[in-house]
């Protein structure tokens, strides 16, 4: 695996990802690199970074890439790389390290939070894009839990290979549209071991990030497998892992079931903040989220066009919204709820 300080290195270049170069960029012997007008790739920053080349905003031109563009990036790349695990039975680190993982911390690391959750909220489901969505929500959660840049690359690599133990189940088990019988329950429930097994045996891989594939379905009250671990013997990279796992699963189209609206998700995994997932990553987790929906607009469950507020700090999934001429205080409208959020970004009310 690419080591701390070359993994940094590739991380910290990541702004550079997607801006185009406005002059050729030669090595100290005097041989063309990159030719002017390149679009920057993970592929092309690292051949500099192999090269001892440095680059500045002024060698530079053409904004970042936009979050949807990113995600489709992502996992563009992550579909490539499951396809080589699946013929090799091994997964490249490295290359995940070069590809993936810059594109998912560039997007994590970005302040327009809400335009990645609807990004991620039009992607349909599979593992790989399954994987892309856990990598950048555990890269956010990490950010949000003030962790250092180290720990959040160790966080969003163990989310972008979290169910790769999957690629060992049958299709026809995942994306069987009915109720799994108790059989093919249990084969789904192997994928843990699976992805353990692979990545434990990947020399310089950190172990926690197995160990991330191997706990990410335990639960601090022990109900989760495939161990029933207690809390308190599960690793705080799982936890994360576990909270972005869920949210991204519950907000995603499966096979038998359609996404489930943000707000419905929020509230789910607030109300299984003790017991099954820790409660100080969901108290962080759902706060941040609600938060970064202030000003978007939203649809009510009664049809109102409403825009949120203000998110009351003991109730965060039912905030004030304003719509069709006067606010209205979810927590004192039991019946009505906010439903789907809608594109255009955020607004002033």
């Amino acid at each position: 695996m690419t080591d701390d300080k070359g993994l940094r290195q590739l991380i910290e270049k990541s702004h550079l990802l997607g801006k185009r170069l406005n002059k050729n960029i030669y090595n100290r012997n005097g041989l063309l690199i990159l030719p002017a007008s390149s679009i920057l790739t993970t592929e092309s920053l690292k051949s500099l970074q192999e090269h001892g080349l440095k680059l500045d905003s002024t060698d530079v031109i053409l904004p970042e890439f936009e979050p949807e563009q990113l995600v489709r990036l992502a996992i563009r790349e992550m579909k490539e790389m499951f396809a080589d695990i699946r013929a090799a039975g091994r997964v490249p680190v490295d290359k995940v390290c070069r590809t993936v993982l810059p594109a998912i911390m560039r997007i994590s690391g970005r302040s327009d939070t809400y335009r990645i959750l609807l990004t991620l909220e039009k992607q349909d489901e599979d593992t790989y894009k399954h994987s892309v969505g856990v990598g950048v929500m555990a890269g956010l959660l990490a950010k949000w839990l003030g962790l250092s840049v180290n720990e959040r690359v160790r966080i969003t690599l163990a989310g972008l290979l979290h169910d790769v133990g999957k690629l060992f189940v049958p299709q026809s088990i995942l994306q069987k549209p009915g109720q799994l019988d108790e059989q093919e329950f249990c084969e789904v429930k192997r994928h843990a071991r699976y992805g353990y097994d692979l990545l434990v045996r990947e020399p310089g891989l950190d172990p926690v990030i197995a160990l991330a594939a191997l706990q990410h379905h335990e639960r601090e009250d022990g109900s989760g497998y495939p161990a029933g671990l207690p809390g308190n013997r599960i690793e705080k990279v799982s936890k994360i892992v576990a909270v972005a796992d869920v949210f991204h699963a519950m907000s995603s189209k499966r096979a038998y079931r359609n996404a489930l609206p943000l707000f419905d998700v929020l509230q789910s995994i607030a109300d299984h903040a003790y017991g099954m997932l820790d409660p100080g990553i969901v108290r962080c987790f759902v706060r941040h989220v609600t938060e970064c929906t202030i000003g978007s607009r939203v649809d009510l469950s009664d049809g109102t066009q409403a825009t949120v507020v203000m998110v009351h700090e003991a109730d965060p999934c039912r905030p004030l919204v304003y719509g069709s001429g006067q606010f209205i205080d979810l927590r004192k409208r039991p019946g009505l709820k906010i439903g789907r959020l809608r594109d255009g970004g955020t607004v002033s009310v």
